[in-house]
C-alpha cells in the first residue's frame, strides 16, 4: 500500500483546488452564457465540439492547437470574421460571402463564445489523468506489475479507481 502513496498524492495535488482554483460566481455566470450562446449558433456544426462539415476542424484542444486557433483571441478571430468554411458572425464581418447571413453577434457575445470555448476545450483535455505504478511489489500488487491510479476529474468530485494497465491503456 505505501508503493500507492506517491502517486496518489500527486494525483490529488494536482487535482485540488488549491491547483486549481473554483470559478467565482461571475466566471460561472459568463460559462452559462457561453454556453447559451454556443448552443443558439454553435451547436448546429459543433454539437459535442466537434465539426459536421469540416472534420479536422473540432472544438478539441489538439485540433485547435494544430489549426493555430487555441487561444481566445484567435477563437475569437475566427468566430467573429470566419475562416475557410466556417461563416463570420461578427456585426461587422467582411467580406460579405464570408458572413453568416443569420443573426450576427455583438462583441461581447463573441468574447463570452470564445472564453466558453477555449475553457470546454482545456477541460475536456483535463478530464482524465493516468498514473502508471513504476515501483509496484509484489506484495502489493497483481503479478505481472498490473496496476494503475486513474483520476477522473468531474465537476464535484474526485473519483480514484485502480484497474489493470491493459483495459487503462489498451
Amino acid at each position: 500500500m505505501k508503493s500507492l502513496v506517491p502517486p496518489l498524492m500527486a494525483a490529488l495535488v494536482a487535482l485540488s483546488p488549491i491547483s486549481n482554483p473554483p470559478v467565482s460566481l461571475g466566471q460561472a455566470i459568463d460559462i452559462q452564457r457561453g454556453a447559451t450562446l454556443f448552443g443558439r449558433s454553435c451547436i448546429g456544426c459543433h454539437d459535442g465540439g466537434g465539426n459536421i462539415i469540416q472534420p479536422g476542424a473540432t472544438l478539441f484542444l489538439k485540433d485547435l492547437q494544430r489549426n493555430e486557433v487555441d487561444t481566445e483571441e484567435e477563437i475569437f478571430r475566427v468566430t467573429y470574421y470566419g475562416k475557410g468554411r466556417m461563416p463570420g458572425f461578427g456585426e461587422n464581418c467582411t467580406p460579405r460571402g464570408q458572413c453568416t447571413f443569420g443573426a450576427r453577434l455583438q462583441e461581447e457575445e463573441i468574447k463570452l463564445l470564445a472564453e466558453f470555448v477555449k475553457s470546454q476545450a482545456e477541460q475536456d483535455e483535463l478530464v482524465s489523468i493516468k498514473i502508471r505504478i513504476s515501483d509496484c511489489r509484489k506484495s502489493s500488487c497483481i503479478p505481472g506489475n498490473e496496476n494503475a491510479i486513474r483520476a477522473s476529474v468531474h465537476p464535484e468530485d474526485l473519483t480514484v479507481i485502480m484497474m489493470p494497465l491493459d483495459k487503462l491503456y489498451g
